[in-house]
């Protein structure tokens, strides 16, 4: 995990140190995809036996609460990990389907009666199938800004008229970077975002209904975003390139 502080964006703590993308060239998906199904490949056992944290179980339970409400069954997560939060939401009634970059977290889903696939966000279309709601904790922020605003088309393309997306990541400042652990010296890829930015990279595609930025008891800025289906035709006629860094 990369720790952040309040209006300072992304801090290293002493276990995660950042890695340099040396000549200043744009990071590659390709490889970022490769590194980071290694690493999570390798920590599977770590993050099979973790602890979550009660903001995470509250910003679930909410959810929940929010999608029963409105009569919402069906739920894609997205990196869902070993399949806590999948079961969870199985365990409460709705129609479950995860998917994740690491085989070794897709076999543990499998292990916890879940309908997991192995894969990334970028090609949801070939689920062949609409959910009524998705969920991605800790997951997007893996995905360079240059590839968010295709694989935010590619959520909104799985999602059932109104449907509704939670989208948790931590950022707090506008940059990208590779992190290592003490764990595993194989560099992952993080993109985070201020608050602004994010919220106009998100309304490009999706209607914001809540918007909340916190800063964990860790001292980590979380971003926590509710976003909903919008119903206008031509939303993606008029694409824009931002400038984040």
């Amino acid at each position: 995990m990369v720790e952040c502080e309040k209006g300072g964006g992304a801090q290293t703590s002493d276990l995660f140190k950042p890695t340099q993308n040396g000549d200043g060239a744009p990071f590659d998906s390709a490889s970022i995809k490769t590194d980071l199904r290694k690493f999570y490949d390798r920590d599977v056992n770590y993050r099979e036996a973790s602890v979550k944290d009660d903001w995470k179980l509250k910003l679930r339970d909410e959810f929940l609460r929010k999608a029963k409400a409105l009569g919402r069954q069906s739920l894609l997560e997205i990196g869902a990990g070993t399949g806590w939060d999948a079961k969870f939401f199985s365990e409460n009634g709705m129609d479950v389907t995860a998917i994740d970059l690491s085989g070794e977290n897709i076999g543990k889903c499998l292990e916890k009666g879940i309908d997991a696939v192995r894969m990334d966000a970028y090609d949801l279309e070939k689920l062949g199938r609409k959910f009524d709601c998705v969920w991605s904790l800790n997951c997007l922020l893996h995905v360079p800004k240059t590839d968010l605003p295709h694989v935010l088309r590619q959520i909104d393309g799985v999602l059932e008229d109104g449907g509704l997306f939670f989208f948790g990541a931590y950022g707090g400042r506008d940059s990208e970077e590779e992190f290592v652990c003490d764990r595993d010296d194989t560099p992952r890829f993080f993109s985070f975002y201020a608050d602004e930015t994010l919220k106009t990279v998100l309304r490009q595609t999706f209607e914001i209904m809540e918007f909340d930025s916190f800063v964990t008891e860790r001292g980590d800025y979380f971003q926590a975003v509710l976003l909903k289906k919008r119903a206008d035709i031509n939303k993606y006629d008029t694409p824009r390139c931002l400038d984040f860094l």
